[in-house]
């Protein structure tokens, strides 16, 4: 590492642990009910397996809320702190009681399955949490906005009490801080979560990530799902060198596009705003149901959908929940997810072996071959032009060649 650069993350560092301590008000015991949580997308993605985990720790080893690693950090308005929101001391506790009004709440930042796991364990006066507070100000001077975006960053993005983050989110915030998603570029930010990815010193997905970040295809269509977060529980890092490695670009990028095309356009009829409310168990219940053609799937999903509303429970509108189902309805194909696809990769694995087979050696295509291309591309140079027939028509014939050759290979 370059001395210039270790000079300049420290000091970063030493600026935001200042203005950490500046903000920080201490620690203090709270409410569980008092803590509310962002609906950003490593929530709707959560697929509810670490939350079942901790609950079982918790059965095992109890509520260690007085450690340190265990607290939440909140945010508080600075307009609200001392007046609304304010401590309360206690010669006999460890940490003081943070006082706050029944009709307001508090932003928390974290460990929201460990939250979530601790409002089953407790009941009563033993219902309450420690919170680490920090006092944000919305006036904040333009030159100090920085330091408040990186330590809400921070207290956000940390994973003391966790597994590691799972390989959703971990793209997801990669591409985000890259700057693909709408988000000025952030190396810093994004450095920090490749490091996260590194954590396992015997997994090799940092390896597969980055080749598949040079595909010049592939990361644009996984990138058109990100609208949909609850899809984003099954990503699986750890096959993208197999999908590379595959090359078959043509089936899969048409498989991704018809995920986007049945959850963007056939279920949330082209809205901009209905993805953000398919969670993880959502897109769970939908996946591969059939519902115009299946009478048990049409059944399961209408009483999910319109009786115990766990189908898209975020929304709440009446007139958008049924307009939802009669979309819904119409559905004549297996609902695919990103579960679905690295199922059927697998089989698309086995294809393409036999398609393999119908590849002539490089050097009866004349050509030197300087990057692996597509299976699809290297049969279609191998395609014998008749003069008499269109372009049009010949790239017609071709696509129903391969068709039929793919079909055959199943």
């Amino acid at each position: 590492m370059r001395p210039t650069h270790q000079a300049r993350i420290e000091s970063e560092e030493k600026a935001l642990e200042a203005y950490r301590q500046e903000r920080y008000q201490g620690s203090a015991r709270v409410r569980l009910d008092c803590l509310t949580f962002e609906n950003g997308f490593g929530r709707l993605m959560d697929d509810g397996r670490n939350a079942l985990r901790l609950e079982q720790i918790l059965e095992l080893q109890g509520c260690l809320r007085i450690n340190r690693d265990y607290h939440v950090p909140v945010l508080v308005r600075a307009t609200d702190w001392g007046s609304h929101i304010r401590l309360l001391p206690g010669e006999a506790e460890p940490f003081p009681e943070l006082i706050v009004p029944l009709n307001m709440s508090l932003r928390a930042l974290g460990h929201e399955n460990v939250i979530a796991a601790a409002r089953k364990k407790l009941y009563g006066e033993n219902r309450w949490w420690v919170v680490d507070v920090y006092v944000e100000d919305p006036n904040e001077q333009p030159h100090r906005q920085s330091l408040h975006s990186q330590l809400v960053r921070s207290l956000r993005e940390h994973f003391p009490n966790q597994r590691r983050p799972p390989d959703g989110l971990i793209y997801e915030r990669i591409r985000f801080y890259q700057g693909y998603l709408g988000h000025p570029p952030d190396e810093q930010a994004e450095a920090l979560w490749w490091a996260v990815l590194r954590h396992d010193p015997k997994s090799k997905k940092h390896i597969y990530l980055r080749a598949f970040l040079q595909h010049p295809s592939f990361p644009a269509a996984f990138d058109a799902l990100l609208l949909i977060p609850g899809l984003w529980a099954k990503m699986q890092l750890g096959v993208l060198h197999t999908m590379v490695s595959l090359r078959c670009d043509e089936p899969i990028l048409s498989y991704l596009e018809t995920i986007r095309t049945v959850w963007m356009d056939h279920i949330f009829g082209g809205s901009d705003t209905l993805p953000v409310h398919a969670d993880a168990e959502t897109v769970l219940a939908l996946e591969s149901q059939v519902p115009k053609l299946s009478e048990p799937d049409r059944e399961y999903l209408r009483s999910r959908m319109m009786g115990s509303r766990t189908l898209f429970p975020l929304i709440d509108d009446s007139d958008t929940r049924a307009a939802l189902w009669e979309r819904l309805k119409q559905i004549d194909t297996p609902i695919p997810t990103l579960g679905t696809f690295f199922q059927d990769l697998r089989f698309l694995g086995v294809a393409s072996k036999v398609m393999k087979v119908l590849l002539l050696p490089l050097e009866d295509l004349g050509s030197k071959k300087t990057k692996k291309v597509s299976i699809d591309c290297e049969l279609c140079a191998q395609h014998r032009i008749d003069g008499s027939v269109s372009l049009r028509e010949t790239r017609l014939q071709v696509r129903r060649g391969l068709h039929e050759l793919w079909r055959f290979s199943f």
